[in-house]
């Protein structure tokens, strides 16, 4: 992992002194899937897509790199059990006697390295490269008591994507990002970015 943040720092200063440059603000919209780490579901329902979102500030060094740092909130993943039930958490076999649901919750903020390449005066594809600190919140709650545990780590996360000019101010992005958290799996995250240049 040091590696990687220094790979992204000495990028930034190789190529800090060319070209023009200027920043930038997005709003992130979005569709996560959160790897909750539950399978072999039985005669319960586990749903592990929702709603993303998020805001990035940002800075182009150049044409073709930028640097920014994104907060993203995924959507919540949940599995609502009942009596019967019978699913793997964390390769543990459970049996559930009661009606309940667990809920993993996960938040990321992260420092991203963008890789552009200016190929169109209006479209541009684009990598993404760079280190997050996440959250993973698991909540469990059934008709005898409640249960909480939270993860927390710094680990990578890579994308890419393509960018959208509409004027010199005003773009769009594109991008599919994958989160690794460690030993808890993964979050993938389709999303919208609407970007602000000042």
């Amino acid at each position: 992992m040091k590696k990687l943040v220094g790979s992204i720092a000495t990028a930034t200063i190789l190529t800090s002194g060319a070209f023009a440059s200027d920043f930038y603000m997005g709003l992130n919209l979005g569709q996560s899937k959160v790897d909750t780490q539950i399978e072999n579901v039985q005669n319960a329902s586990l749903d592990e897509k929702d709603t993303s979102y998020g805001v990035t500030l940002g800075y182009n060094i150049n044409k073709y790199f930028a640097v920014q740092t994104t907060y993203t909130k995924f959507g919540d993943a949940t599995l609502d059990f009942k009596p019967g039930s019978t699913f793997k958490l964390k390769n543990e076999p459970l049996t559930s006697f009661v009606d309940g649901d667990i809920k993993v919750e996960t938040k990321s903020i992260s420092l991203e390295l963008i890789g552009k390449a200016p190929i169109h005066n209006y479209f541009t594809p684009f990598i993404k490269l760079g280190m997050h600190r996440y959250s993973k919140e698991l909540k469990l709650n059934t008709t005898l008591g409640s249960v909480y545990s939270k993860a927390t780590g710094t680990d990578k996360l890579v994308g890419l994507g393509i960018e959208s000019k509409f004027t010199e101010n005003i773009y769009t992005r594109v991008g599919y990002d994958k989160y690794y958290l460690d030993d808890e799996g993964d979050v993938k995250n389709l999303s919208f970015s609407f970007i602000y240049k000042f």
